[in-house]
């Protein structure tokens, strides 16, 4: 680490939703991989500004908008700078919160009225299916 030395090291944390929502930013620069990764998950939740490449935030759909994406190294980095450069970092905490609290609401409401109009599609098939059975075999009578 003494290549850079503002980093801290911190090792294994007792609870990263905890530190990662002490961060001022966290930094989500993946460039391989698949499936949606847990970590992504737990940075939205904790509140913090986050810079993501397009490659870390696979498979989540509509995330929310105070998340930047950045996938050249350059831009990455300046959008790191910027966010370490606000002043007031609680009041933007805030309001990151509230977005993604919204952000969470709706995809589960959302989610919730997807499954009811699939169960309700099901559940219509399923009976012009018993009227169309039922037709026929008394068409074959």
């Amino acid at each position: 680490m003494e290549r850079y030395p503002n980093v801290k090291y911190c090792g294994f944390v007792p609870d990263a939703q905890t530190f990662m929502s002490l961060a001022r930013v966290i930094a989500i620069p993946s460039i391989s991989g698949g499936g949606i990764q847990i970590k992504t998950l737990d940075a939205i939740a904790s509140g913090s500004q986050i810079v993501a490449t397009t490659v870390a935030m696979r498979g989540i759909l509509d995330y929310p908008s105070a998340i930047e994406i950045a996938d050249e190294p350059e831009y990455f980095a300046r959008s790191l700078i910027e966010f370490l450069a606000l002043d007031d970092v609680e009041n933007e905490r805030t309001k990151l919160l509230d977005n993604r609290l919204t952000w969470s609401v709706l995809r589960r409401e959302n989610f919730y009225r997807s499954v009811k109009d699939a169960i309700n599609s099901m559940e219509l098939n399923q009976n012009t299916y018993k009227v169309d059975l039922a037709v026929n075999k008394s068409r074959q009578k």
